[in-house]
Parts: structure tokens; C-alpha cells; sequence
């Protein structure tokens, strides 16, 4: 009788034992700070989501019109006009990041014969920076389409001087606005533009 009662002892104290140690381990990590739990799956980076969108980004859409031509002073005249959807966003800072393609309509019409092999598209790359109502946008050419044209009416040449557009809350298309550039003793450059961008 009194081994039996050692023994029922013994069991009593081993269950009660195994009871305090799944209690514990229930309540406790196993791979305490520092240590990674090998099974664990990544999930999404908030950071990275973060930096995918700029804070305060905003989609705006645009269309610009322009007719250029360069006056030789030789003689004669090239011209151009073109139709220029953009896509932009602007962050909290005023930064300006977008895209655009510059369309040729109607071809290139010179008042002589020439051979040169001119652009019916241009990729644009959008940058710039937001004054209040203002946007002063820098557009530069990335690509030219067929490979190898080049533009020979008066585009390229005055998109430096692209001229500030208003936006904003009731604003309007803008009326034409002209931009001259010389070209090195040659002749002029000449670009008249009108835009019309506005916000989501």
C-alpha cells in the first residue's frame, strides 16, 4: 500500500510538472528579439509603399498645342504642329514628375525640298516645379520615333522656352502664347503654345 501511494506521488508531480511547462511555453516566444523565426513570411514594407508613392502626389492630365516653324534667313520656312498629352504629379514640395509624347500633325511643310527625315513622335520626359496657380514645367525629349529622325520645325528647339500654365480651380485654356529662340545666326525658332492641364 505504501508503494502504491509513493508511486500515485510520483505521477501526481511529473502531471503536474508538464501542466506548468505548457502554460509557460503557451504564453512565451520562442525567438526572442533578435532572433528570426525561420518561418516566418515577409509581408508587405509600409516603407516601401511609402516611397512607391510620394506623399501628397497628385494625378494631373494635360493637353498641349503647339505650331512652330523655323524662319531661315536665307529664305523659306519649316513647320510643324503638334498635339502633346501629359500625365504629371506634383509632390508636397512643388516637384513636378510625368511623362508625355509629342504627336506631329500634318507632317513637316518646308518651302523648298528637303530629304531630312522628320519626327512624327516624341517622348517626353516632364519635370518642373508649382508656384501656387503656376506650373513651370521643363519638357525634354527622350526618344524619337522612326529611330534616327530628328525634328526640323521648330519643337525641339523652343521647348526650353515653354512658357509657365495656370492651373487650378476655374482655369481656362490658355490663350496662344509665342516663344522665339535664335538659331546661331541661321534664323528663328519659333513656338506658339497653348495648354490646358487640370487635376483629378
Amino acid at each position: 500500500m505504501r508503494r502504491s501511494l509513493k508511486i500515485l506521488a510520483w505521477v501526481v508531480a511529473f502531471a503536474a510538472a508538464a501542466g506548468a511547462g505548457a502554460m509557460v511555453a503557451s504564453r512565451s516566444d520562442p525567438f526572442p528579439p533578435g532572433v528570426e523565426d525561420p518561418g516566418a513570411r515577409p509581408g508587405p514594407s509600409s516603407d516601401a509603399t511609402r516611397s512607391a508613392t510620394p506623399s501628397g502626389a497628385e494625378p494631373w492630365s494635360g493637353t498641349i498645342r503647339a505650331r512652330t516653324y523655323h524662319d531661315l534667313f536665307v529664305g523659306g520656312r519649316c513647320r510643324t504642329d503638334w498635339v502633346v498629352p501629359i500625365s504629371i504629379s506634383f509632390d508636397d514640395g512643388g516637384s513636378v514628375d510625368g511623362t508625355g509624347t509629342a504627336m506631329l500633325r500634318g507632317g513637316l511643310r518646308c518651302d523648298f525640298t528637303t530629304a531630312q527625315v522628320q519626327a512624327n513622335e516624341i517622348s517626353l520626359k516632364v519635370g518642373g516645379h508649382r508656384r501656387g496657380h503656376l506650373l513651370d514645367l521643363s519638357l525634354e525629349p527622350a526618344a524619337f520615333t522612326p529611330t534616327g529622325s530628328s525634328d526640323y520645325g521648330g519643337l525641339v528647339a523652343t521647348l526650353p522656352r515653354f512658357p509657365s500654365v495656370r492651373i487650378g480651380q476655374g482655369a481656362v485654356p490658355e490663350h496662344p502664347v509665342e516663344v522665339r529662340v535664335p538659331d546661331g545666326g541661321q534664323g528663328t525658332y519659333v513656338g506658339v503654345y497653348r495648354s490646358d492641364v487640370r487635376g483629378p
